[in-house]
């Protein structure tokens, strides 16, 4: 029998009551043409070619306010984050 390497974290221990998890980022990508990250109160949606997206889902969670120009330091951040995840995900 194959041993699958797989990606994530033991639930179980949540669900038993025996642990929390604490903050943590969350990554998509769909058809390697839409990528995003979120952290903490922010989501960043990089619809490649310079297109990019940022909500505060604290303030807006239907996104319908992006912000990006009024928070240039969160785009870089986030931006980073998501090319670092972008290089080991492949």
């Amino acid at each position: 029998d194959p041993v699958w390497e797989l990606e994530g974290e033991d639930l179980r221990p949540l669900f038993n009551g025996e642990a929390s998890f604490g903050p943590r980022q969350f990554y998509w990508n769909h058809a390697n043409r839409l990528w995003a990250v979120r952290d903490g109160d922010w989501k960043l949606i990089d619809h490649g070619d310079d297109e990019i997206e940022l909500f505060n889902i604290a303030e807006d969670p239907y996104e319908e306010d992006e912000v990006a120009n009024d928070f240039p330091g969160e785009v870089e951040r986030l931006r980073a984050i998501l090319n670092d995840w972008r290089e080991t995900a492949g």
